[in-house]
């Protein structure tokens, strides 16, 4: 306050009234905003994600598992992959989210499908010779791959290869294409029949009391057209 004043009482003047002689000796603003942006170089995932301020963002699935480079404004997250942008959110101040673009969850779950069918159809065609005829069936039927080549691989963590490989063969041979056939050969197989016994009748009275004529099995006539 006394410096103010001092200015105050050897100028004679307002402030207001002095800006502007002294405008004429201020420097420009800059052109460009200071850079305020928070960057960080940083690895994407396997999951093609991203790991910021303890969240989680998607990228698309060709930035998986590739040095990236963060820029965070306030409002603003977005992914470079040297120049090129590669993804863009808007910025969460929550803790432990997972942000994502329904593009790169879909992309990201049709190349982990494409990958497991292809693991699958190999598992199939090294468990028996009959796995490449299956395969063909299957496919000739327009089955869903992935589904039934994953139930044979659980029939197989379940009955073990051989009874797998049995059970494929004789589908086959009855032309019929699908893990659900399979598996019911299988089990016809492995479970145990039982014996035939004898019928138990509940006791009435009524049906104790009752006779019943024998018939010759002669009288009755046969249609053999």
């Amino acid at each position: 306050m006394r410096s103010l004043a001092f200015a105050c009482t050897s100028t004679r003047a307002r402030p207001i009234d002095l800006f502007p002689r002294d405008r004429a000796q201020l420097l420009p603003l800059p052109t460009r905003p200071f850079d305020t942006d928070v960057v960080v170089a940083l690895r994407s995932t396997q999951q093609c994600l991203v790991h910021f301020d303890g969240n989680s963002y998607s990228v698309p699935f060709q930035s998986a598992s590739k040095s990236l480079l963060l820029r965070a404004t306030t409002s603003r997250v977005s992914v470079f992959d040297k120049d090129h942008l590669v993804a863009e959110h808007a910025r969460c101040y929550g803790r432990h989210r997972v942000i994502e673009k329904p593009d790169h969850v879909r992309r990201l779950l049709e190349r982990k499908r494409a990958a497991s069918a292809v693991k699958s159809r190999d598992f199939l065609l090294a468990l028996c010779q009959e796995g490449r005829p299956f395969l063909d069936g299957l496919l000739a039927r327009g089955r869903r791959l992935d589904a039934h080549l994953s139930r044979i691989a659980d029939l197989v963590h379940q009955h073990g290869p051989a009874a797998v490989a049995a059970g494929i063969a004789e589908a086959i041979e009855h032309r019929l294409f699908g893990a659900g056939y399979v598996e019911e050969l299988i089990r016809a197989r492995t479970s145990p029949r039982k014996p035939p016994g004898e019928v138990s009748v509940p006791h009435r009275p009524v049906v104790a009391e009752t006779h019943v004529l024998p018939h010759r099995l002669d009288v009755y006539g046969h249609d053999d057209t």
